[in-house]
């Protein structure tokens, strides 16, 4: 065991008595919660780095998704039947030989009119056209049936 001499016991003494007083240990308490709240504040900040580049990775692969769609539709329309598919939707065109059929959207209550609607469109449509009888489709269906409307 090594003896101490006095000097030393005391000036081991006053550096002991240096450290545990309270202004110390509140200056080292101060240190610790800076050094928390750092590490706390890092933690949060890669957290939500975390989340975002999850987020941007999810939207940047429904960018591709949706480049992909657009390249595609460019290619369609960029063709002979895109444009006539384009041109169909777009203006209501039909091609010779072909015919448009209109659908009218009508209150349900005023069936009397609705019908007399439909009778001017059928003579219009047969006066207009083919040497061949123009039956509408849903007049086929509802005499196949056995439903006569006039």
């Amino acid at each position: 065991m090594k003896e101490y001499t006095m000097r030393e016991f005391e000036r081991k003494r006053k550096m002991e008595s240096t450290l545990y007083s309270p202004a110390v240990i509140v200056v080292l308490i101060i240190l610790i919660i800076f050094i928390g709240h750092s590490v706390l504040s890092a933690y949060q900040k890669s957290e939500y780095s975390t989340q975002e580049a999850d987020r941007l990775q999810a939207r940047l692969e429904s960018l591709k998704t949706e480049k992909e769609k657009l390249a595609n539709s460019y290619k369609f329309i960029n063709t002979k039947e895109g444009i006539e598919a384009e041109l169909r939707s777009k203006y209501r065109v039909a091609s010779q030989g072909e015919k448009v059929a209109i659908i009218i959207d009508t209150p349900k209550t005023d069936s009397g009119k609705v019908l007399n609607k439909v009778k001017e469109m059928d003579e219009s449509v047969s006066k207009e056209g083919s040497n061949e009888e123009f039956v509408p489709w849903w007049r086929s269906i509802l005499q196949s049936v056995g439903i006569s409307m006039y």
